[in-house]
């Protein structure tokens, strides 16, 4: 079960990043 908390955490930080990414973009075109 250890390993399914690793892998939530890891597509968190994942999904985090790449909303930062986007919305940095977004902004970044208008």
């Amino acid at each position: 079960m250890h390993n399914i908390i690793q892998v939530s955490t890891f597509m968190l930080r994942c999904f985090y990043i790449v909303t930062h990414l986007f919305h940095d973009c977004c902004l970044d075109d208008d």
